[in-house]
Order: C-alpha cells, then sequence, then structure tokens
C-alpha cells in the first residue's frame, strides 16, 4: 500500500488574535458603542491586517525556517474600554463598550 505525504504537514499554521479592523464592521460614529461579548476589563491581544501581511511576507520570505511551525501573532494587549476610549478621542465624541449576549452580537453583526 502507498504511503500518503500531505503537503499540508510543512506549511507554517498561522494563529490570529483579534482583528482591530473588525470594529470599522460597527457604525462607531452613529451609534456611540462599540459591542462585543467580553468583559470590558478582559485584556486580549489585538492586530491590524497590515501587520498579518508583514509577518506572512516575512514568513514566505524565509519558508525553510517555519515548515511544520504554528506561528502565533499577537498586538498589542488592549480591553474593550481602552479601544472606545481610543474611538472617543478620535471621534472627538463620547464613545462606550456595550457587552451583549452571543445572541444580541450575532444578530447586530448579520
Amino acid at each position: 500500500m502507498a504511503s500518503f505525504s500531505s503537503p499540508l504537514k510543512t506549511l507554517p499554521v498561522l494563529r490570529l488574535p483579534t482583528f482591530f479592523e473588525s470594529y470599522l464592521q460597527q457604525p462607531v460614529a452613529a451609534s456611540g458603542e462599540i459591542t462585543a461579548t467580553v468583559d470590558p476589563d478582559r485584556r486580549f491581544s489585538a492586530v491590524a491586517l497590515e501587520d498579518i501581511g508583514e509577518a506572512c511576507a516575512h514568513i514566505l520570505q524565509e519558508p525553510a525556517k517555519y515548515v511544520g511551525k504554528t506561528v502565533r501573532l499577537a498586538g498589542v494587549l488592549t480591553t474593550h474600554t481602552e479601544i472606545a476610549a481610543a474611538f472617543a478621542t478620535s471621534l472627538g465624541k463620547p464613545v462606550a463598550y456595550t457587552q451583549q449576549t452571543p445572541e444580541a452580537q450575532r444578530e447586530a453583526l448579520l
């Protein structure tokens, strides 16, 4: 019986955190709020899509270094309270964070 070796085993796996751009799907300027399902002060890593592109380009430039490896990309540690404050500063008006149930968040994003 012939053995099968998948080429996928040699590709690196990128594990990505939250994308900052996901907040741009929400009407923050109009509503004055951002929403998600987690505690407002729970720290998490967030990264910009441009930074992911740069990391992927680096990996593609030196592929042998990453064969079969998992690469975890991390960005700044932040909270939803801090992100709401950053939006408020940028927009020049109050922006609040509202914690929602998973069901309510799903409906809001559809």
